[in-house]
């Protein structure tokens, strides 16, 4: 019993180390590094324990594409793309489309809206409901070549009063006896929180 305690006794400093070494600064390492101290793309699935990030952590953007030119000659929506995202309230909901469309017949007007549905209202709704052309959520066009109009609307974002389910899509209408198609279209939806 002796020799235990002076052994103990004369190796109280290696011993010692020997505890920070093997798991003393855990605690000392997680207070101190941050997210400014990790390289990018330093941390893989492998470093992180199973069931820790869950799909709202990630799941913030949604994107949708569709392509395929879609004729249209009336006030219609379109089935795709449709991008749904969930918020709470208080979140900033960010969104920003972009497409392609065109006149194929006729001399009157083709417009393209960004429309959304939210939890209050039952059918969907423009952006902004307008009548501007200088409206970036508004599309007019179609050339007398029938050549493809680009549109776009710069990002824009609002925020949630009412939480829940919010959609995206794209509404298309023509003048009467005009004829158009709509081709590209993107929509990008996220949530800030």
């Amino acid at each position: 019993m002796r020799s235990i305690f002076t052994h103990v006794r004369a190796n109280a400093v290696a011993y010692l180390a020997l505890f920070f070494a093997l798991g003393g600064t855990g605690a000392w390492a997680a207070a101190t590094i941050g997210p400014g101290n990790i390289k990018p793309n330093a941390v893989r699935s492998k470093h992180i324990k199973a069931g820790q990030v869950r799909p709202p952590d990630t799941n913030l953007t949604k994107f949708g594409r569709a392509a395929g030119e879609v004729p249209f000659s009336a006030q219609q929506p379109l089935p795709s793309p449709l991008v749904r995202v969930s918020a709470k309230r208080g979140d900033l909901i960010v969104y920003h489309a972009m497409g392609t469309f065109r006149r194929v017949s006729g001399a009157g007007t083709c417009t393209v809206d960004l429309v959304f549905r939210n939890p209050v209202f039952e059918g969907f709704i423009p952006v902004f409901a307008t009548t501007s052309a200088s409206n970036d959520d508004r599309y007019l066009g179609g050339g007398s070549s029938g050549a493809p109009d680009l549109f776009g609307a710069t990002s824009r974002e609002f925020p949630v009063v009412t939480p829940g389910a919010y959609e995206f899509s794209f509404q298309v209408r023509s003048d009467p006896g005009t004829s158009c198609a709509i081709n590209e279209r993107m929509i990008w939806a996220s949530i800030v929180r």
